[in-house]
């Protein structure tokens, strides 16, 4: 998995708006030690699809990297059917200013 799959609007505290970005590592451990995060599993038909988890979790394609992100290490191929899957809350995300 390359970092350009974690480039996306960030907020620029400096420039005060939405700029494209990498995020940042610091970002993904935070994502990834969510105390309000639930638990959640690769279902029939969501196999290797970040995308269909993002929209059943979320309720929008937005946030298929921090699934990738959050519970991956080799990318798509790890989005195997019944895979335990960590979802950050959706209040962090917001907080951290990314989407």
């Amino acid at each position: 998995m390359t970092k350009s799959n974690f480039e996306r609007d960030i907020f620029s505290k400096e420039i005060g708006d939405r700029i494209k970005g990498f995020i940042p590592s610091s970002t993904i451990k935070k994502l990834r030690e969510d105390n309000q995060a639930s638990k959640g599993q690769v279902m029939i038909g969501m196999e290797y699809r970040p995308d269909k988890i993002s929209a059943y979790y979320y309720g929008s394609t937005d946030y298929d990297w921090v699934i990738l992100a959050v519970n991956t290490t080799k990318g798509l191929q790890d989005l195997t059917l019944g895979k335990e899957l960590v979802i950050p809350s959706i209040n962090l995300i917001t907080t951290l200013g990314v989407k």
